[in-house]
């Protein structure tokens, strides 16, 4: 008798933790500290002049944030990024920089790491949204910019601090149930990305989601005294496994096909790659 008493108290445990509903706001509680890696693996083949290019790119991040005040609407964050380790190839020539050597901090790569271990303010409302904080530093001027860098992020598809931690949190629509699909997009700076959801399984309160999604970019940048024009069409598939009752992403594994071109100085430069990302959280 006894057994079956307990046999029934765990079905309907299971039930009770089958039967949740997605959380139709971000939860999270003050003090609390999150760690995310992410890991991307990306390879861009140029052509110009009838000769080829490849670039080979490595990186591994490691960022913490952290919950400092909480609101009705909102959440103060501090979003820090604690480690950068990169391996990039290209014309021939190898580069490598691992923030926690000393030499590479002050090497001709520290522009890599210029942001390691400083604070960034966000403000996160309770629907997903992400945007610096008004105390965030003053955007810095053009001459100080890294121009470069700018545009590796423009052909790979943003990278703002908001943005990074925006993905990091994923709501579920209201009545979506394992089965179901839908679709939104979204439009940050000269970056568009169409999306379509499938909610494809569930176990306990995590949901696996996956992600089918057109990405255009059309942006012009200034590097070395010459704009650059950029028009970008990539494809993105990803696989992500959401705690629906927090709306916290657990992980995410994305492929991204890059497909484009650059034009400078009068030329047209196709681009071609591919980049996956693996981000965890801690």
């Amino acid at each position: 008798m006894k057994k079956t008493a307990t046999l029934l108290l765990f079905f309907a445990a299971s039930f009770t933790v089958q039967a949740q509903s997605p959380t139709d706001k971000i939860v999270l509680a003050k003090n609390q500290q999150l760690k995310f890696i992410t890991k991307v693996n990306s390879t861009i083949n140029q052509e110009m002049m009838g000769q080829s290019m490849e670039i080979l790119m490595d990186i591994a991040t490691s960022r913490n944030i952290t919950v400092k005040d909480i609101t009705t609407t909102e959440y103060n964050l501090d979003a820090v990024t604690t480690h950068v380790k990169m391996n990039m190839s290209a014309m021939g020539q190898d580069k490598v920089f691992d923030s926690n050597n000393k030499n590479d901090m002050d090497g001709d790569m520290k522009d890599v790491g210029k942001d390691i271990n400083v604070a960034k303010p966000l403000i996160l409302s309770t629907d997903g949204k992400c945007r610096p904080a008004a105390s965030a530093s003053p955007e810095k001027s053009a001459e100080e910019k890294d121009m470069m860098g700018d545009m590796m992020k423009q052909m790979m598809g943003g990278g703002a601090e908001e943005i990074t931690t925006a993905a990091y949190f994923m709501l579920i629509p209201a009545g979506k149930k394992p089965g179901d699909i839908w679709t939104d997009s979204t439009v940050t700076g000269t970056t568009k990305v169409i999306s379509n959801y499938t909610w494809d399984s569930s176990l306990a309160n995590i949901a696996v989601i996956k992600v089918a999604s057109k990405e255009t970019n059309n942006s012009t940048v200034n590097t070395m005294g010459m704009d650059m024009t950029i028009n970008m069409a990539n494809e993105i598939t990803e696989v992500r496994k959401v705690d629906f009752t927090t709306g916290l992403v657990i992980s995410i594994n994305s492929t991204k096909k890059i497909n484009g071109t650059i034009d400078v100085m009068g030329q047209s430069i196709p681009m071609t790659g591919t980049a996956t990302t693996v981000t965890t959280t801690e």
